[in-house]
C-alpha cells in the first residue's frame, strides 16, 4: 500500500468520524463540532488573532468576527490586548471554555467508547501507536507550516 492509498482510507473516515462527533455534539448545550474547532485552534495551537482563525477555517474574517463575538458572548473566549501590538486583540480560550471542550471530550468518549470496545486489545494497541505517530506527523507538518 502506497502512501496516497493511506491518505485515501484516513480521509474515507472523515465522515464516519464527523458523523460521530456532530453527535456527541448536542445543539443546545456546549460549543457546536464549528465553536469547538475554534476552542481547539485557540488553546491547543496558539491561534490567537481573529484573520489567521478565519484562514485556518476557510472562512471570511466577517465569518469569523461573527463566530468569536459567539463565543465571548457565551463565556468560552475572552479578548485581551496583545503584548506585541496593542491595536490588535488575542483570544484566549476562559475557564468556562476549557470547561465546555472538557465536556465535549468527555460525551466523544462515551460515544466512540462502545465501538471501540468491538476492538481486541491488541487492535487497540496498534490504533494507540498508528494514532501517535499520526499525530507527531500532524504536529511536525504544522509547526513547519506556522514559521513559514
Amino acid at each position: 500500500m502506497n502512501d496516497q492509498d493511506i491518505a485515501r482510507r484516513i480521509f474515507a473516515m472523515y465522515v464516519p468520524l464527523a458523523r460521530s462527533f456532530r453527535d456527541a455534539f448536542p445543539t443546545r448545550v456546549g460549543p457546536s463540532i464549528g465553536q469547538f474547532r475554534i476552542l481547539a485552534l485557540i488553546e491547543f495551537e496558539s491561534v490567537r488573532h481573529v484573520t489567521k482563525l478565519a484562514e485556518r477555517n476557510l472562512v471570511s474574517q466577517p465569518a469569523m468576527s461573527k463566530a468569536i463575538d459567539a463565543l465571548v458572548q457565551l463565556g468560552y473566549v475572552k479578548r485581551m490586548e496583545s503584548d506585541e501590538d496593542r491595536r490588535l486583540s488575542e483570544l484566549h480560550v476562559t475557564t468556562k471554555g476549557r470547561a465546555s471542550m472538557s465536556a465535549a471530550y468527555d460525551q466523544a468518549a462515551k460515544l466512540l467508547g462502545p465501538k471501540l470496545k468491538r476492538l481486541s486489545d491488541s487492535q487497540k494497541k496498534r490504533l494507540v501507536l498508528a494514532l501517535d505517530d499520526l499525530a507527531q506527523v500532524f504536529s511536525e507538518t504544522l509547526g513547519a507550516e506556522t514559521t513559514s
